[in-house]
C-alpha cells in the first residue's frame, strides 16, 4: 500500500445540455472520500486564456488535491468514464472529457499553467509534456481536455478568491433558478464586503446564476468561505448539493501574466502602454476603434458598446494620452493588430484645446475671417484688426490619471479583478464544513436545512 499526495485534473465535460466541469469535480470528490482519499485543500477551479476559440463556456479546469493509496486511483478514473457516460454527442466535435492524475513536482507544471492564461497552446505539446513527466490520463474522446486538466495540475493560486457553487438534480433540465433579483440585491448589499459581481444593476440583471440546462443552481464568488455560506444560507436555496472551490477568478491572473512576458500572437492576451494616435472612432452600432501605437506596433483597439462606461469614457481619449489595454488579440498582421479590450488604465492624459477666434468687443459675436491675410472683422459692427489669430480654451475631459476603465460587471470576463473593492481570498484550511451533499452525508444538516 502506498500513499501519496496526487493532484486530479479535469477538464472540457461541459455541454449544452449535461454536465459542467466543476460538477464532474464535485461527483469525483464524493467517490474520493467514499474511497477514504484525505482532501488536501479546496478543489481548484482555473479560468484560463478566454480568447481561445474553442474554449467551453467559460475556459474553466478543475483539480483536486488529494491524499491516499495509489491503488485507489484507478477507481476514480473508472468514476469518472461513468460519469461521463451519454455526454458524447458523436454529431458534434465538443465535448472532449479528460481526466490527468499526476503526484509530481507541481513547480515544473507552473510555467504551463502561466502560459495557458495567455497563449494559444497546441496538443501536441501538452502530449509531449505528458509523456515528459509520466501524467496519467484518460480521454473520452479527443485530447485537447487534456490542456485544461494539465493546466489546473500546474496552478498554484497565489492569488486567489473563492467560489460556492451549488447544483440541483441534474435531470432537472429547467432554466430557471427561482432566484428573484430582489433577493440577490438584498444579498448583494448585505454582503458587499466579501462577495463580487453579484448584480449588475444597470441592468438589474443576476449574475449568480446560470441560464442553461447543466447542474449549477448558483455561484456566489467573494474571499471568506464562511461568508460565502452565510450568504448562501441567505438566499434559502433547494439544493443537493454544494462545493466551496479556491478559484483564480476576479484576480486579472492573466494581465498580470501578460506584463510579465509579451506575448503579441493572435489569440494572445497583452497588458501593455498605448499611445493614442488619433481621435477615437465610433461606428455604427457604438462600437469604438482606439487608433493607437503598442511597442512601436500599429493597433486598433475594439472597445463593444456592451462594454457601458468604458465605452462612452473610451470616446473621450485623445492624441498623445497615454494608457494601458489590456485585452486579447483577435488579429496580427505584419503591420497592424486587433485587440478586444476588457480594460484601460489611464497612465497620463494630454492637453486638450478648443481653438476657436475672438468674439467682438462691442457686441460679442463671433469674428470672422476677413479674407486671405487680411486679418479678422464684425460682420456685425465692421470692426476689424489687421492680423488674425485664435483663443485657446482648455476642455475639460472626465477622465484622470490613475483611473480604471472597465465594462459593467455583466460583460466582465472570470478572471478580471473587481475595482468596487478588495476580494483577495482569506487563506483556510479545507474541511468538510465547506462542502455538502445529502447523498453522501445524509445525516448532516445543510446550511438550507435539507437533511
Amino acid at each position: 500500500m502506498i500513499v501519496v499526495i496526487f493532484r486530479i485534473g479535469i477538464d472540457d465535460t461541459d455541454t449544452s445540455s449535461g454536465y459542467c466541469t466543476t460538477f464532474v469535480a464535485t461527483l469525483l470528490l464524493e467517490e474520493a472520500l467514499r474511497l477514504g482519499f484525505e482532501i488536501i485543500d479546496f478543489p481548484h477551479l482555473v479560468r484560463l486564456n478566454p480568447n481561445i476559440p474553442y474554449k467551453t463556456r467559460g475556459n474553466a479546469a478543475v483539480a483536486l488535491i488529494l491524499k491516499g493509496e495509489i491503488e485507489k486511483v484507478e477507481i476514480l478514473f473508472k468514476k469518472f468514464e461513468e460519469i461521463c457516460e451519454g455526454l458524447i454527442d458523436e454529431k458534434a466535435d465538443k465535448p472532449n472529457p479528460v481526466m490527468a492524475f499526476y503526484n509530481g513536482d507541481q513547480e515544473l507544471l507552473r510555467e504551463f499553467y502561466n502560459r495557458c492564461l495567455v497563449s494559444e497552446i497546441s496538443i501536441e505539446e501538452t502530449m509531449g509534456l505528458a509523456r515528459k513527466l509520466g501524467i496519467k490520463f484518460l480521454a473520452l474522446r479527443g485530447v485537447r481536455g487534456l490542456i485544461g486538466a494539465i493546466a489546473a495540475i500546474g496552478a498554484n493560486l497565489d492569488e486567489f478568491t473563492y467560489e460556492l457553487l451549488a447544483y440541483r438534480d441534474p435531470n432537472d433540465k429547467g432554466r430557471e433558478r427561482g432566484l428573484s433579483y430582489a433577493k440577490v440585491l438584498e444579498m448583494d448589499r448585505l454582503f458587499k464586503k466579501y462577495t463580487f459581481h453579484n448584480i449588475d444593476e444597470g441592468k438589474k440583471r443576476i449574475l449568480i446564476t446560470p441560464h442553461g440546462r447543466d447542474p449549477v443552481l448558483v455561484g456566489i464568488r467573494g474571499s471568506d468561505p464562511d461568508k460565502l455560506i452565510e450568504a448562501f444560507k441567505f438566499l434559502g436555496i433547494q439544493a443537493q448539493r454544494w462545493l466551496i472551490f479556491k478559484t483564480n477568478q476576479g484576480t486579472d491572473a492573466h494581465l498580470k501574466e501578460a506584463m510579465k512576458n509579451e506575448n503579441f500572437a493572435r489569440y494572445g492576451v497583452i497588458y501593455e502602454e498605448a499611445k493614442i494616435k488619433d481621435r477615437p472612432k465610433v461606428m455604427p452600432g457604438g462600437h469604438v476603434i482606439l487608433d493607437c501605437l503598442i511597442k512601436g506596433k500599429h493597433a486598433e483597439a475594439l472597445v463593444y458598446s456592451e462594454s457601458g462606461a468604458m465605452n462612452k469614457l473610451a470616446r473621450y481619449l485623445h492624441e498623445g494620452d497615454l494608457v494601458r489595454i489590456g485585452g486579447g488579440i483577435k488579429e496580427i498582421g505584419a503591420s497592424k493588430m486587433t485587440i478586444n479590450v476588457e480594460r484601460i488604465e489611464i497612465l497620463s492624459l494630454s492637453d486638450v484645446y478648443l481653438r476657436k477666434r475672438p468674439v467682438c468687443a462691442r457686441c460679442g459675436s463671433r469674428l470672422k475671417s476677413a479674407g486671405s491675410g487680411k486679418g479678422l472683422i464684425c460682420k456685425n459692427c465692421k470692426i476689424e484688426i489687421p492680423f488674425e489669430f485664435h483663443i485657446l480654451t482648455k476642455i475639460e475631459r472626465p477622465l484622470m490619471e490613475g483611473q480604471v476603465l472597465l465594462p459593467p460587471p455583466r460583460s466582465r470576463r472570470h478572471l478580471t479583478k473587481p475595482i468596487e473593492g478588495n476580494y483577495q481570498g482569506i487563506r483556510k484550511e479545507f474541511s468538510l464544513d465547506y462542502f455538502y451533499s445529502k447523498f453522501l452525508f445524509p445525516q448532516k444538516e445543510s446550511v438550507v436545512n435539507l437533511s
